[in-house]
């Protein structure tokens, strides 16, 4: 009895998180653009959303819930369109911030009207990236715990890839930060140029 239970324990332990985590999932861009596949742990927004029709991409949250304020929160959100569906990459973020939750919305503001001082936004470094023109900057996520209210690291990653598709995200620095969004926005990316086979890159 005592082996099974220890079996059982060590199964547990060994499970791969991929496999807690739910299966990636390939969903449809608007107007009939293509099909891209996300990463496990998010929740795409369902077509029809206003979220989907007045940004003209996909959105999809990590771990989106009610909170007890009555509005809704999330712990990092992923935005994908057509590098046709707005002119720019510029235009693309400004779009799909819309979609933001409250708390990741303020994250790149310094919040300097509780000090008296104007609010500025936190830098955003433009650069040619290894997957194309970049736009990253790190973010400060107001968080209220338990017991504390305390500013969270994360950041924001958006690229504009040669596949033909730009993704935007804002991810927690303890979610692995810049790398894991670039990692993220590469297997996005090749799910889309092969037509929505990009499950494996998870």
């Amino acid at each position: 009895m005592v082996k099974l239970i220890l079996a059982g324990v060590l199964l547990m332990v060994c499970l791969p998180l991929s496999a807690l985590a739910g299966p990636a999932r390939t969903v449809a861009l608007p107007d009939e653009g293509g099909r891209i596949t996300l990463p496990p742990r998010y929740d795409v927004v369902a077509e029809g959303d206003y979220r989907w029709r007045d940004t003209g991409g996909v959105f999809a949250y990590r771990k989106y819930r009610s909170m007890a304020s009555g509005t809704s929160e999330c712990d990092g959100m992923i935005a994908v369109a057509r590098s046709d569906a707005h002119a720019s990459l510029d235009a693309f973020v400004s779009a799909s911030r819309a979609a933001l939750t409250t708390r990741w919305a303020f994250a790149d503001e310094t919040e300097g009207r509780w000090y008296g001082q104007p609010d500025t936004r936190l830098p955003v470094e433009r650069r040619d990236g290894p997957l194309g023109p970049e736009l990253t900057g790190p973010l400060s996520v107001h968080i209220v715990g338990f017991f504390d209210v305390y500013d969270k690291p994360g950041r924001f990653y958006a690229v504009e890839h040669e596949a033909g598709v730009r993704i935007a995200i804002w991810i927690f620095d303890s979610h692995g930060g810049e790398a894991r969004a670039r990692k993220m926005a590469a297997a996005m990316a090749k799910s889309f140029s092969n037509e929505g086979d990009g499950g494996k890159a998870w």
